[in-house]
């Protein structure tokens, strides 16, 4: 019997604490994108020409360093042409808690600011056999030289997604890619390829999701497990929309920074308001990149988000823009004393 068919699964997904400094993907650019197409779908495996190498965490409890590692791979295949695993231990060992798990953040953090080490810099697996979680925490394993060869995958930026499945579809689409938390028990699906929404949740997860279709008309998000290749179809499973509705509690994604816009000029004729979704806000958010307001690794996406209404804010209290009734919600409004100076400098 092996580890994962005993009473007590070995997940490792632990939720993570809020923080209003996340980027979030609606923000970055997921608003700007069209709606998934279901009927067509998305197979990361098709757009790689390649099958993923199916890990196993064994006795671990390191499935946030496999989900990460998996994206990790993926965007590499994607830059290099060279399909090359990547080691879950490098994300694990610095983010995994005492007790084992990890947070979706911290495991975000090391994939944006450091990169991913090659699995074969830096084995996750003893022997080829699945890791134990002493192995997997042992961080002073993590030499100088193998930072070095994580620095070659380093990300732009990473950002969090709706939980809802059309956000992660077209996210999934748009970005080869997500890393989702789930909830999960041992209810005698789980292992299958179609596991069922838990009653009960015994245990979180994190799963990388690189596939979307329709099965018999209806939504399913494919996601590749770290239990080897006899769960589900040769490891990927597919989730249901009730399964993301019920038990879909995190969603993280990578994006790639842009560059400072050039020669920018733009004239704001009209007010500007928070949850706006125009081609205005879009030439606001250059406009403060510039000014040194608006995150320079952020999109501008034409969303006016929380990011957005702290630089708005941050421009308005730099230029003493106060006041005015219209002009006084903590950033969430361009008003006429905002666009004359907005005009001032960029208008011509």
């Amino acid at each position: 019997m092996k580890y994962y068919e005993k009473k007590s699964f070995n997940p490792g997904g632990i939720k993570d604490r809020y923080d209003s400094r996340d980027y979030q993907w609606e923000e970055v650019g997921g608003a700007a994108i069209e709606t998934f197409n279901w009927d067509q779908g998305f197979d990361i495996e098709k757009k790689l020409s390649t099958l993923l190498k199916v890990k196993d965490q064994g006795p671990s409890f390191s499935c946030g360093g496999q989900s990460w590692g998996y994206l990790s791979e993926v965007l590499e295949c994607l830059s290099t042409g060279t399909y090359e695993p990547r080691s879950a231990k490098y994300l694990y060992a610095q983010t995994c808690i005492p007790s084992g798990g990890s947070r979706g953040r911290d495991n975000a953090d090391i994939f944006v600011n450091q990169g991913v080490a090659r699995e074969d810099v830096l084995t996750s697996y003893q022997n080829g056999n699945p890791p134990s979680e002493a192995f997997m925490q042992r961080s002073i394993d993590i030499t100088d030289p193998i930072r070095m060869n994580a620095k070659l995958s380093k990300a732009s930026a990473y950002a969090q997604v709706g939980t809802d499945m059309e956000s992660v579809a077209t996210a999934i689409a748009v970005n080869s890619g997500c890393v989702i938390g789930v909830d999960g028990s041992n209810n005698g699906t789980w292992l299958s390829a179609f596991p069922q929404s838990p009653a009960v949740t015994q245990w979180r997860h994190w799963l990388y999701a690189g596939k979307a279709k329709l099965v018999n008309g209806k939504k399913y998000i494919g996601v590749i497990n770290s239990w080897g290749i006899d769960v589900g179809e040769g490891g990927w499973q597919w989730l249901s929309e009730s399964y993301f509705n019920k038990n879909v509690w995190s969603t993280w994604t990578h994006v790639f920074a842009p560059t400072l816009p050039q020669n920018f000029n733009h004239k704001f004729l009209k007010d500007l308001k928070y949850k706006m979704t125009t081609l205005d806000v879009a030439a606001l958010q250059d406009a403060l990149k510039i000014e040194g307001q608006f995150p320079a690794g952020v999109p501008s996406s034409g969303y006016y988000g929380m990011i957005t209404a702290a630089a708005v804010l941050a421009f308005q209290t730099k230029y003493q823009i106060i006041g005015s009734p219209i002009e006084s919600e903590s950033g969430k409004v361009v008003g006429p004393k905002t666009r004359v100076k907005l005009n001032s400098l960029f208008g011509n």
